[in-house]
């Protein structure tokens, strides 16, 4: 599996919608182990309770990197 290219802003940087120093490959790093994590304890569990949390989460601190830096411009 080969590495992606770092760009040298994103989208969502250019849009003002993250922090420009916002790490993209910690945040992405951190959804999917979000994900992951998630799906092991729901299987173990039986219930989609642990997807919802875990990812409830994840999305939450995305959300907040974003606003962080609409506070800060």
């Amino acid at each position: 599996m080969g590495v992606l290219p770092r760009r040298r802003t994103s989208p969502h940087a250019e849009r003002g919608e993250l922090d420009a120093a916002a790490d993209l490959a910690e945040l992405g790093t951190g959804v999917m182990a979000a994900l992951q994590g998630g799906l092991v304890l729901a299987h173990a569990g039986c219930s989609e309770q642990p997807v919802r949390t875990t990812l409830g989460l994840a999305v939450d601190r995305v959300a907040l990197t974003g606003r962080l830096q609409a506070m800060s411009s």
